[in-house]
C-alpha cells in the first residue's frame, strides 16, 4: 500500500512539474522557432574620437575622425606628428564607420534558450526532492482538486520569480587660404584636403607658434598647451594645423584626413586633446602585420584577415569582394579596404573612455605575436540572465548533493523539517545570493538590440527594402531620362529629407555618405549610379537612369499605380475606402510601398492630404504598435507637402507640431 501511495505522489509531482513546464514564458515566431535578439555596443554621450591607424614597415598612416562642437564657421586643430609627413588625403569617412559598426565585441544578451533549460531542469530537480523529504502518509488517500491546485499556483509562483521580465528590447577667423608667416615659424607645405586648409610647420618656440595660429584663424596656446607644444618642440616634432570652414554651428563630423610619415613605433598622439577638460572615447583601429595593444586602452577584438573576392553579396547574388575575418567572421567590404588593408594583416580594436590624467601621454602601441581575440561583455539583460542560470546550476547541484548527503537524516524523525530549515533555505539564499554576485561581477555595457529574426533573414529584408526602393525610384521617374547627375542628387536628397528615411544602422537621417545605411551618387559610361553600403561596407549598386532588363516588377507597378489612382479618386469624397486599407499592409520590403510613396513624392496630389491626415491622428493613439503606419502616412504627408517629418515618430509632441503645420498650410487653407 505505501509503494502506490509514493507512486501516485511521485506520479502527481511529476506532472505538476511537466505543466509548469509547458507554461512558461516562450517567445517564438510562427514558425515555431526561436531567434535571439542580437545586441550592438552603443557609444557613450561624450566627445568622441575614432581613428585607423596603418602600419607597416615603419610607415604609419593616420586617419583621424573627431566630433568637434562650438560657434562659428571655421573649425582648426592642431595635430603634432614625430616626423614631417610625406602625403596627405581626404580620407572615406565611410570606412572609419564601417569599422566602427562591424568590429563588435561577443555581447552577451538573449539568454533564453538557455534559461529555459535550466528552469526546466531546477523544476524536476526541486520536485525530486520534494518527494524525498515528503512524509510517508499513513494511509493512502486522495487528493482533493482543491490540493492540487494549490500545489500547482505555488509552483507557478515559483517559476513567476525564477523567470523574471528581462527586457524588451577652436578659435577665431582668419582669413580662408591665406595664411600669415611669422618669426619662428618654418612652413613646409600648405594643401587643400578637401574641406581642410592643411598646413605643416615647425617651431622654434611656443610663443611663436601660439602667435602663428592666433593670426591664422586658430585658437591660441593656454598656459598647458605650451607646456605639452614645449616638449614637442623639444624633440623635433612636426605641427600639422588643418583648419575647417562649414556653414552654421554645432556638432558635425568633418571629413577624416589621412597622413602618412615614417615612425619607428606606431603611436596616436593625444598629449593636446587632454586639454578638453572632459573625457574623451577613443575607438582606435590598428592594421598593422600583428596584434595590437597599448596601456589605458580595451582591446575588445584582434583578428587575422584575408583578401576573398567572394566575402559578400547583392541582393540579386553578385559575389562582392572584402576582407574575411579567419576566426570571428566580421568581414568588411567597403572600397577603401583594399587601399589599406592587405592580405593576412592583423586588425586590433582598441578603446576606452579617457580622462584627461589619462591622455598626459601619448599612446605608443606594442606589436607582437598572439592569438584571435575577442572581449565578452554582458547587456543588463544578459547579466541578469547569466546570474539566474548560475543562481539555478548552484541550486540543482547544491540540493543533489546535501540530499544525497544527509538521506538517513532526512527520512529520520522530523526530516522534513530538517531538510527544509538546513538544506533548502540556506541553499536558496546562496542561490539568490550567486545570482546578484554574478550580476554585480560580470561587465556591462549599453547596447542596441536588434532580433527576433535569423540573421541570413534579417539580411536579406534589408537588401530587399534597398532594392526595391531603388527601382521604385528609378522606375517612379521614368529612369530620370534627360536628367543630370546633380538634378537626380537634388531628387533623391529631397525625397530622402522629406520621407521618414532612417539609417537602419545608426538610426540617424539617411544622408549622402559611403558609410552603412547610406548612399552615394556617381556616373560612369553605364549613366548615373545609386550605391547604397551594408554594415559590412558592402556597396550595392544600381543604374538609375537606363531601364531594367527584368520584367518582373511590371505587374508590381502598374497595380501600384492601381492604388494610387483609387486613393487620389477616393479623396475627392472626403473619407479613406475600408477596401484600400491593405495599402497600409505594405512594408518596405514591397515594391507597392515604395512605389505609391514615390508617386506622392513625385506627382504631389494635395487632396490626399486630408484624409491622409485624419488616419495619421488616429494612429498615433495606438503607438507604439502602429509606429510602422504611422512612419508611412508620416512619410506619405511629407511628400505631399514638402514639409520635413520627426525621424522619431513615437515624439508625439513634434508629430502633432508637424500635424498642426500641415493643418495651417493646407487644409485651413483649403477650407
Amino acid at each position: 500500500m505505501k509503494i502506490q501511495s509514493r507512486i501516485k505522489h511521485c506520479l502527481l509531482f511529476w506532472v505538476l512539474g511537466f505543466c509548469c513546464v509547458a507554461l512558461m514564458p516562450r517567445e517564438v515566431y510562427a514558425d515555431g522557432k526561436y531567434f535571439p535578439e542580437r545586441a550592438y555596443k552603443i557609444p557613450p554621450t561624450i566627445p568622441s574620437q575614432r581613428a585607423v591607424l596603418v602600419y607597416k614597415e615603419g610607415t604609419e598612416t593616420l586617419i583621424i575622425e573627431s566630433a568637434l562642437e562650438g560657434q562659428g564657421i571655421e573649425f582648426g586643430w592642431i595635430i603634432p606628428l614625430p616626423e614631417k609627413p610625406t602625403k596627405f588625403e581626404e580620407a572615406s569617412p565611410g570606412f572609419i564607420k564601417t569599422l566602427s559598426l562591424t568590429i563588435q565585441p561577443e555581447i552577451v544578451h538573449d539568454l533564453t534558450s538557455g534559461i529555459f533549460v535550466a528552469c526546466v531542469i531546477a523544476v524536476f530537480v526541486t520536485l525530486l526532492f520534494l518527494i524525498v523529504i515528503a512524509p510517508e502518509p499513513q494511509k493512502p488517500r486522495r487528493y482533493s482538486v482543491l490540493e492540487i491546485l494549490v500545489v500547482f499556483v505555488i509552483v507557478l509562483l515559483l517559476l513567476s520569480i525564477l523567470m523574471p521580465t528581462m527586457g524588451g528590447h577652436a578659435g577665431g577667423r582668419g582669413v580662408s587660404g591665406i595664411f600669415i608667416n611669422i618669426p619662428g615659424i618654418e612652413i613646409h607645405d600648405i594643401e587643400e584636403i578637401g574641406n581642410f586648409e592643411v598646413t605643416v610647420l615647425e617651431a622654434d618656440s611656443t610663443s611663436a607658434l601660439d602667435v602663428w595660429l592666433s593670426v591664422n584663424g586658430f585658437a591660441g596656446l593656454s598656459e598647458n598647451d605650451k607646456i605639452i607644444v614645449f616638449d614637442y618642440i623639444e624633440s623635433g616634432w612636426y605641427f600639422v594645423a588643418a583648419k575647417l570652414r562649414r556653414e552654421g554651428s554645432g556638432y558635425s563630423r568633418p571629413h577624416p584626413i589621412a597622413m602618412t610619415f615614417r615612425s619607428g613605433k606606431p603611436l596616436y598622439p593625444i598629449r593636446l586633446t587632454s586639454q578638453v577638460g572632459s573625457d574623451v572615447y577613443l575607438e582606435l583601429f590598428v592594421i598593422a602585420e600583428k596584434k595590437a595593444t597599448a596601456s589605458n586602452l580595451t582591446l575588445e577584438l584582434c583578428d587575422d584577415y584575408s583578401f576573398d573576392p567572394g566575402a559578400g553579396q547583392n541582393f540579386r547574388g553578385k559575389k562582392l569582394p572584402g576582407f574575411v575575418g579567419n576566426v570571428f567572421r566580421q568581414n568588411i567590404g567597403h572600397p577603401n579596404a583594399n587601399h589599406l588593408m592587405w592580405d593576412g594583416c592583423v586588425l586590433s580594436k582598441l578603446c576606452a573612455t579617457l580622462n584627461p590624467t589619462q591622455m598626459r601621454k601619448d599612446i605608443l602601441l606594442e606589436l607582437k605575436s598572439g592569438s584571435p581575440f575577442q572581449k565578452h561583455y554582458y547587456s543588463r539583460r544578459g547579466a541578469i540572465g547569466t546570474g539566474l542560470i548560475n543562481c539555478l546550476g548552484w541550486w540543482c547541484v547544491s540540493i543533489a548533493i546535501l540530499t544525497a548527503t544527509f538521506y538517513k537524516r532526512i527520512k529520520g524523525e522530523n526530516g522534513s523539517k530538517f531538510a527544509l530549515v538546513r538544506i533548502a533555505i540556506p541553499t536558496a539564499l546562496v542561490s539568490l545570493l550567486l545570482w546578484g554576485i554574478t550580476y554585480a561581477a560580470v561587465p556591462k555595457i549599453e547596447v542596441e538590440t536588434k532580433g527576433g529574426r535569423n540573421r541570413l533573414i534579417d539580411r536579406l529584408y534589408e537588401r530587399a527594402t534597398v532594392f526595391m526602393e531603388k527601382e521604385a525610384i528609378a522606375r517612379g521617374y521614368s529612369y530620370f531620362e534627360g536628367a543630370s547627375k546633380s538634378e537626380v542628387e537634388e531628387i533623391i536628397e529631397d525625397y530622402c529629407k522629406f520621407t521618414v528615411r532612417r539609417n537602419r544602422y545608426t538610426k540617424e537621417k539617411v544622408k549622402q555618405e559611403d558609410s552603412p545605411g547610406n548612399y552615394t551618387i556617381f556616373e560612369n559610361e553605364r549613366g548615373v549610379v545609386l550605391r547604397t553600403y551594408s554594415r559590412e561596407g558592402f556597396p550595392d549598386d544600381a543604374v538609375i537612369t537606363s531601364a531594367s532588363k527584368d520584367n518582373f516588377f511590371d505587374d508590381y507597378e502598374i497595380e501600384a499605380g492601381r492604388i494610387f489612382d483609387a486613393l487620389v479618386k477616393a479623396s475627392i469624397g472626403g473619407s479613406w475606402p475600408s477596401h484600400l486599407n491593405r495599402v497600409l499592409h505594405f512594408r518596405p520590403w514591397d515594391y507597392e510601398y515604395n512605389a505609391i510613396l514615390i508617386k506622392c513624392f513625385r506627382r504631389q496630389p494635395k487632396e490626399l492630404v486630408p484624409i491622409i491626415l485624419r488616419r495619421l491622428k488616429e494612429r498615433l493613439d495606438w503607438l507604439p504598435e502602429s509606429i510602422e503606419e504611422v512612419e508611412y502616412e508620416a512619410s506619405m504627408l511629407g511628400s505631399l507637402t514638402r514639409m520635413e517629418p520627426p525621424l522619431d515618430v513615437t515624439d508625439t509632441k513634434k508629430m502633432y507640431e508637424f500635424i498642426g503645420k500641415i493643418e495651417v498650410s493646407f487644409v485651413d487653407a483649403d477650407g
